[in-house]
């Protein structure tokens, strides 16, 4: 009997030390997975994402579109925001921003650092300083965190400039990456930003959400010549957004146009693989 409990105390420790050692040195657990919802609401952007027990909200389309964004949500079971990331503060990125985040518990929210005079930023700005709770930070420097226990990451890229001629080009960058697969979502993002983006270098992206509801302009031929991605989003309302030199673009990288105005595309990662379906 003293032999068995001996045995049964020295394997308790060996698996109680195992815990803790995971727990103090962060090591990675096995994936829960990772599911992303661009949404449909006409020529403006929603993306969702969510990761274990992390919800990432990524734009809020236009005011109207509210109704659409919280039916999602709810049918994901999502009652809390930890971040939510606005690329930037045109009408068509943050309009049902004040609805959120008066109905659900958002931890931070993060932001280009600049200004837009329009109503909808100063209802933004209202309904922030109105729910004191949530962390508003305007981005001076680029943000990365861990997802999953650091199965995966968010990459925030910030403007460079203070200054843009073109608005849309204030939009923050975000790169999702969760084990070896990866997601761009470029905002608004046109030629200035995406200039500055990828003066370095290029990396690959099993999935690229195109700025702009359809623009194309050079750079960005040539970041979905090299990027070798399988799978492109056009949040739009209509093909007529869409410029002919982006479809062909992806059509010669052989990778494959989705448009949110054909339903909402959910795309899911198990670490390995990135598969999309639409409907």
């Amino acid at each position: 009997m003293k032999r068995t409990l001996c045995i049964l105390l020295a394997a308790t420790s060996v698996l109680l030390f195992a815990a803790c050692n995971n727990a103090v040195t962060g090591t990675k657990t096995t994936p829960s997975g990772m599911t992303v919802k661009f949404l449909t609401t006409g020529k403006s952007d929603c993306i969702i994402i969510k990761t274990g027990d992390t919800v990432i909200l990524n734009d809020v389309a236009d005011e109207d579109d509210y109704n659409v964004i919280s039916e999602a949500l709810n049918d994901m079971g999502i009652n809390k925001i930890d971040y939510f990331i606005i690329s930037h503060f045109d009408n068509d990125h943050i309009g049902s921003a004040p609805m959120i985040l008066q109905n659900y518990a958002v931890s931070v929210v993060y932001a280009p650092d600049y200004i837009e005079n329009s109503k909808e930023y100063r209802s933004l700005i209202s309904a922030l300083n109105a729910r004191t709770s949530v962390e508003f930070k305007k981005l001076t420097e680029d943000v990365t965190f861990d997802i999953d226990n650091k199965n995966g990451s968010i990459d925030i890229d910030i403007p460079e400039q203070k200054l843009y001629a073109d608005v849309n080009d204030y939009s923050l960058i975000t790169t999702v990456k969760y084990g070896k697969t990866s997601i761009l979502l470029t905002g608004d993002a046109m030629k200035d930003r995406m200039n500055e983006f990828f003066k370095n270098s290029f990396e690959k992206y099993d999935l690229v959400k195109l700025p702009h509801h359809g623009s194309c302009f050079e750079k960005l031929k040539l970041l979905i010549a090299r990027c070798d991605a399988k799978n492109y989003v056009v949040c739009t309302s209509d093909i007529s957004t869409v410029e002919n030199d982006l479809m062909t673009a992806v059509s010669g990288s052989s990778g494959k146009l989705y448009y949110t105005y054909n339903g909402v595309i959910t795309a899911t990662s198990d670490g390995n693989t990135l598969t999309l379906v639409q409907k």
